[in-house]
């Protein structure tokens, strides 16, 4: 599965993994699943 991260998801794993709900940190280190986030997240962190 793809998963399509939002700006606060994307913050959150890399700055703050421990905000992330335990089914969001389940999902994002399923090896199954493609992380990805889409230019309007550089655009908001900006």
């Amino acid at each position: 599965m793809t998963l399509l991260l939002d700006t606060c998801a994307f913050i959150w794993l890399t700055q703050e993994p421990e905000k992330l709900s335990a089914a969001a940190q389940a999902a994002i280190n399923d090896s199954l699943n493609s992380l990805v986030f889409s230019h309007a997240n550089a655009w908001e962190i900006h």
